[in-house]
């Protein structure tokens, strides 16, 4: 399964958003910035073990925010298989009420050493834990589609979380 057949599916299944930007690892590190400068709780699920925290301790020291409790602020979990991916969802979607990001999910979805079929079958039950999730959920791509990156987004219209930024839904 590809990035697009994974976009397709959670786009026809909700009421998601597709955002493009320019480079989907500032967007998130920006993301990431905009929850912990505001003391707000972030559950980051890295897939394509990228996050840099040096990047938001920079940002912090530069804005004056005290580094440690921004980074307090950071929950980081780090996947390396669908499987590992679809645990992590599953422990998600029963405790969470803070938003939650996932970066790079078309870097485990790109495994050779899974067949299609199987991945299908894992990546469905993956989307199915998603979408059940009630807090905020960002996705983020690694890979370009046409000359962008692309972020799916969706907001639970029974939460009271706000996404940072302006997009609330």
């Amino acid at each position: 399964m590809n990035i697009t057949v994974f976009k397709n599916k959670i786009l026809s299944l909700s009421n998601w958003q597709v955002i493009q930007c320019d480079n989907s690892f500032n967007y998130i590190h920006s993301k990431i910035f905009e929850f912990a400068s505001e003391q707000r709780q972030i559950n980051l699920i890295d897939c394509g073990n990228r996050f840099n925290p040096y990047i938001i301790a920079k940002a912090a020291r530069y804005s004056r925010i005290n580094i440690e409790k921004m980074l307090s602020c950071i929950n980081i979990s780090r996947m390396f298989t669908v499987y590992q991916l679809k645990s992590q969802l599953e422990i998600e979607k029963n405790s969470c009420i803070n938003p939650i990001i996932i970066s790079d999910i078309d870097r485990i979805i790109d495994d050779d050493s899974i067949s299609e079929n199987e991945m299908e079958k894992v990546l469905d039950i993956c989307i199915l834990k998603i979408l059940e999730i009630k807090s905020p959920v960002l996705i983020g791509t690694r890979k370009r589609d046409s000359d962008n990156y692309q972020i799916f987004t969706s907001l639970n219209k029974n939460s009271d979380l706000k996404l940072p930024g302006g997009y609330n839904g």
